[in-house]
């Protein structure tokens, strides 16, 4: 670089400085009276200047910036979003039971927390509770699954009744239908059922194995899940808002209050969910019970 040009680039550099300077006296401020430039009317530069070094501000609206800036981070979390829900169903048979377990634990939860201000111990209190909510549900089964099998002679007898009936409303309705064509018609669908059945012996013995197949791998999946779901449910009666601590202290802490904040309240909304849905079901059973009682429908 030759003298001359050292020397402007010195002199600019100077310009500059002393331009932007708020203590040196300039003439012809504004002010009238020549004098200094206070600590706080310092000018800003240009904004032809201020930009030179960045041409996205100069030839890209404020607002097509913003929109891009927003639109790449939204297709982050979205990307990042689908590739949570991609990693949980790969693991569905670990998911689905922990998802069960969270309702039980809140439909469970309020009895044991009870339990345990009244002096319970937390595992004792959480394990009874447990019990007694797999009791009633065996009862329950157990319940339905023998008056099921009660009533299937009676619901065999009105379903031979009903098509008696059928039978006779073609013979003596307004169809007119001779008992001899309705007999042959009945026969032919019968051979045609039989025919049928013989003709694809095979292939409902195949699907036979293969449902057979299926029904074992579904029972192995069922044990594992209902072990899980018992095993997930228990600890999270007994030590569920140790397990959010525990949780929530991996964050920043920044964030962890407002999410602890955010986990007692959800947790709250789903143990009145839970609440409400048990109300609203027993009311259902109840009330459409005793009208099928009422009105001597079978299975009632």
């Amino acid at each position: 670089m030759s003298r001359f040009r050292r020397t402007t680039a010195r002199a600019r550099q100077l310009w500059i400085g002393l331009r932007f300077n708020p203590h040196v006296q300039r003439a012809g401020n504004g002010d009238g009276n020549g004098g200094a430039l206070e600590a706080g009317d310092a000018e800003e530069p240009p904004a032809e200047e201020a930009d030179e070094g960045s041409p996205e501000h100069r030839y890209v609206p404020l607002s097509l910036t913003v929109g891009a800036s927003w639109s790449w981070r939204l297709l982050i979390i979205a990307a990042a979003v689908a590739g949570v829900f991609w990693l949980l169903s790969q693991v569905t048979v670990v998911v689905i039971p922990v998802a069960i377990s969270f309702l039980l634990a809140a439909m469970f939860q309020p009895v044991s927390a009870w339990m345990i201000r009244h002096g319970w111990n937390k595992s004792i209190a959480s394990l009874l509770v447990l019990i007694g909510g797999l009791g009633v549900v065996v009862a329950v089964v157990y319940f339905v699954v023998v008056q099921f099998i009660d009533g299937i002679p009676r619901f065999a007898e009105q379903v031979t009744e009903g098509l008696t009936s059928a039978r006779d409303w073609l013979e003596t309705g307004p169809l007119g239908l001779d008992d001899e064509f309705v007999a042959n018609a009945l026969d032919d669908a019968e051979g045609n059922i039989v025919e049928w059945l013989q003709n694809n012996q095979e292939m409902l013995v195949q699907n036979g194995l293969s449902i057979a197949g299926s029904t074992a791998s579904g029972l192995g999946n069922f044990f594992t899940g209902l072990f899980l779901v018992l095993f997930t449910t228990y600890f999270f009666m007994r030590d569920g808002r140790g397990i959010w601590q525990f949780v929530t202290g991996m964050i920043p802490a920044a964030g962890r209050e407002p999410m602890r904040y955010a986990g007692a309240a959800g947790w709250s909304t789903l143990v009145q969910y839970m609440r409400t849905m048990i109300i609203v079901a027993a009311v259902d059973a109840i009330a459409i019970g005793f009208w099928l009682w009422v009105l001597d429908v079978p299975l009632w």
